[in-house]
């Protein structure tokens, strides 16, 4: 991810990072991926569930949920972040210019050859859609997602971010937007961004999870 790295203590993204270090398992509360800190905690992964519709063509529907074989604790380094409704969230926190915090482990640029040791986070707008659509021509730019960057400057998600949080503060509160979905390279001057609109996705989280509790639970290992 290109840009900054951010102080453990302070930063809201570390509180919503999530670091799969094997396929079965995730570890949160992670900063230094390659050091025990001591405030990791590691949980296995029960089962991956991909959405239905995802579409590898145009990465459409590009999420998935993690059931772990144990809720994760709340602790200093991990809390949980709230999912926004559809509704306040078209109102209130999709509009063009909202500032948002992205965070990951990814690439610093497209020129590196490995993904970051430490947590690196960025703050960058919203951009309404059809800017979006006029600047990742011809690329297809559904409603399942949301555009950020700033013109001219690099800021920008990169290889190894792909899933990672994005956040913005409302009223005191931390509410989960988007994931790191996809974009043409990373920092291009004249690109945006791609990514997730989690609060479309509120119903099929909600089935998934009610799936769950009354039984219906696919067998074998975690896959997606």
């Amino acid at each position: 991810m290109a840009e900054q790295r951010v102080d453990k203590t302070s930063s809201p993204s570390n509180l919503v990072s999530i670091w799969r270090r094997k396929k079965e398992e995730d570890a949160f509360g992670d900063y230094e991926r390659l050091k025990q800190e001591g405030t990791e905690v590691i949980l296995d992964v029960v089962q991956g569930f991909k959405h239905p519709n995802y579409n590898t063509k145009t990465i459409d529907n590009d999420i998935a949920l993690l059931r772990l074989q144990t809720p994760a604790p709340t602790t200093e380094y991990i809390v949980p972040i709230c999912l926004p409704g559809r509704e306040m969230a078209e109102r209130v926190l999709h509009l063009n210019g909202t500032k948002t915090v992205v965070s990951g482990w990814g690439k610093e640029d497209m020129n590196s050859t490995k993904h970051s040791s430490v947590l690196n986070v960025i703050e960058i707008p919203l951009v309404s859609h059809s800017i979006c659509t006029q600047q990742m021509f011809p690329h297809t730019i559904s409603n399942n997602v949301l555009c950020a960057g700033i013109l001219g400057q690099r800021k920008d998600a990169c290889e190894g971010d792909s899933g990672g949080p994005m956040v913005t503060l409302y009223r005191d509160t931390w509410f989960l937007v988007g994931l790191v979905s996809w974009g043409e390279g990373c920092g291009q001057l004249d690109k945006l961004g791609i990514y997730t609109k989690v609060s479309n996705y509120n119903n099929w989280i909600n089935s998934v999870r009610e799936e769950w509790d009354r039984g219906h639970r696919p067998e074998g290992r975690p896959r997606f």
